[in-house]
C-alpha cells in the first residue's frame, strides 16, 4: 500500500489516534520501516505527529486530549462546552484520567489532565465529533465531577445549568461518587432551584460550598455547608 491507501484503511477505523506498533501491525512492516513511512505521510500532512511514537489523522484538540492516553474522558468545563451549554471560547481542554500523566499542548490548545481516583471513572461514553470519536462525560457525570473538583468550573455556573440535567441520574452518579461533600452540593442546588431531591445530608463534618474559594461564607445548617459563592 502507498501512503494514500494507508491513510484511507486508517481513516476507516474509529480510532483516530495510533501508534507506531499499530501501523506496523496493520502493514506487515517492521517498525524501523513503519516509522520512515509515518515520516513521509507526515510530510504530505496525511497523519499528524502528536507524541513520541503516537500520530493522529486529525489535528482537532478535543480529538487527541481524550484519545491520547487510556481510560481518559472529556469533562467540566470542556464537556459543557461540546454539549453546548457553555457558550465562552475556552483556551485550555480538561480531561479526567485515573492515570497520572503530563499535560499537553495541541494545536496551540493546552491540555489538562485531572487525575481522579478509579472510583470515579465511569459515566462516560464514546460518541461522533468532527469526524473523529472523543471519550467525554455524560453531562450529568461532568456536573458531579465538577462538584468534586471545583477549580474547574465555578459553582455560580453548575447553578445556572442544573435545569438541563436529569435529576436522577443526577443524584444516581451522585452516590456512586461516595463523595458526601459532592452530594451535600448537589442537594443544596437542587433545593435552591425548587428541585425536589431524595438527598440528605449526612454526618457531622462541615464542607464548603467551593472549596477553591478562600472565603468561609454563610452556613446552611440544613446542607452542613458553608455557602462562599455567591449564586
Amino acid at each position: 500500500m502507498n501512503t494514500y491507501e494507508i491513510a484511507k484503511e486508517l481513516g476507516k477505523r474509529d480510532k483516530k489516534v495510533f501508534s507506531l506498533a499499530e501501523l506496523a501491525v496493520l502493514t506487515g512492516l517492521n517498525q524501523r520501516s513503519a516509522s520512515v513511512l509515518l515520516n513521509r505521510m507526515a510530510k504530505k500532512q496525511l497523519v499528524y505527529k502528536i507524541e513520541r511514537g503516537k500520530f493522529s489523522l486529525t489535528d482537532d484538540p478535543f480529538i487527541l486530549a481524550s484519545n491520547v492516553i487510556y481510560p481518559a474522558y472529556l469533562s467540566f468545563s470542556s464537556a459543557f462546552y461540546v454539549y453546548g451549554l457553555l457558550e465562552q471560547v475556552i483556551d485550555k481542554i480538561y480531561v479526567a484520567t485515573s492515570r497520572k500523566t503530563k499535560n499537553r499542548n495541541f494545536n496551540g490548545t493546552e491540555v489538562i489532565f485531572v487525575k481522579i481516583p478509579e472510583k470515579l471513572m465511569f459515566g462516560f461514553k464514546k460518541t461522533a465529533y468532527a469526524g473523529g470519536i472523543i471519550a467525554i462525560a455524560e453531562k450529568e457525570k461532568a456536573f458531579v465531577d465538577s462538584l468534586a473538583y471545583t477549580r474547574y468550573v465555578r459553582i455560580n455556573f453548575l447553578n445556572s445549568i442544573i435545569g438541563e440535567m436529569d435529576k436522577k441520574l443526577l443524584e444516581e452518579y451522585a452516590d456512586m461518587a461516595k463523595i458526601e461533600a459532592v452530594r451535600r452540593r448537589l442537594g443544596f442546588l437542587l433545593e435552591k432551584n425548587g428541585i425536589e431531591t431524595r438527598i440528605k445530608a449526612n454526618g457531622k463534618t462541615v464542607y464548603k460550598l467551593n472549596p477553591s474559594i478562600k472565603s468561609k461564607g454563610i452556613l446552611n445548617p440544613r446542607w452542613k455547608l458553608y455557602v462562599n459563592e455567591e449564586l
